[in-house]
């Protein structure tokens, strides 16, 4: 058992609780590109990117990645838009 990753402590009457320590973990791009999204906000992935930026993030998608990654996502609709060139749109459903 590795003793950094628990923290003992004391109960009383000898009895001590075992808690393990989870690390704390920067979130993936595509993690805080989908924090960054309210619930039923209907965004685009320029948009998207900005607010990462504003954010503080330093590694940032590029517009296409995310709209690869969420194409695929349960979590996220795309909305197709009708003209060729104009961009896709987002919206988060969970």
């Amino acid at each position: 058992m590795d003793r950094s990753r628990y923290e003992f402590r004391w109960m009383g009457c000898s009895t001590y609780k075992v808690i393990k320590l989870t690390r704390h973990k920067k979130p993936t791009m595509f993690e805080a590109a989908k924090r960054v999204m309210g619930i039923f906000e209907s965004i685009t992935a320029r948009e998207i990117i900005v607010r990462l930026k504003d954010g503080g993030r330093k590694e940032l998608p590029t517009p296409r990645q995310l709209a690869q990654k969420f194409r695929s996502d349960p979590e996220i609709e795309a909305i197709k838009s009708n003209k060729n060139k104009a961009p896709t749109i987002f919206r988060r459903i969970k």
